[in-house]
């Protein structure tokens, strides 16, 4: 999720797309294979952001990303269109530096 964060730029990309290998000597893995690729990812397609009062009778449930494609060691990663902003705000107050040598 770090690397998607640091590859999003402004609000008018419709998605990020990166390849596999910039992937891999992002993070120095060997051979991150297809069947790796698509865990990971359907782990990622189901992170959401929740705010619970049931108290209030009241829940907002939101998925962070709105889909995630792999064709021919290419990444297509959309996020939530909402969440965007967000994220591009988290990017600027958050120093990701230590996560791009990792």
């Amino acid at each position: 999720m770090v690397y998607v964060i640091i590859s999003t730029e402004d609000t008018t990309n419709e998605a990020e797309i990166f390849s596999k290998k910039d992937f891999e000597s992002q993070f120095e893995l060997c051979n991150y294979n297809e069947h790796e690729a698509y865990v990971d990812s359907k782990k990622l397609s189901s992170l959401q952001l929740q705010s619970i009062d049931l108290e209030k009778d009241v829940f907002h449930i939101t998925n962070v990303f709105s889909s995630f494609n792999y064709q021919n060691e290419l990444f297509v990663i959309s996020w939530n269109k909402r969440l965007l902003s967000t994220i591009l705000n988290l990017k600027i107050s958050v120093n990701l530096t230590d996560f791009k040598s990792q």
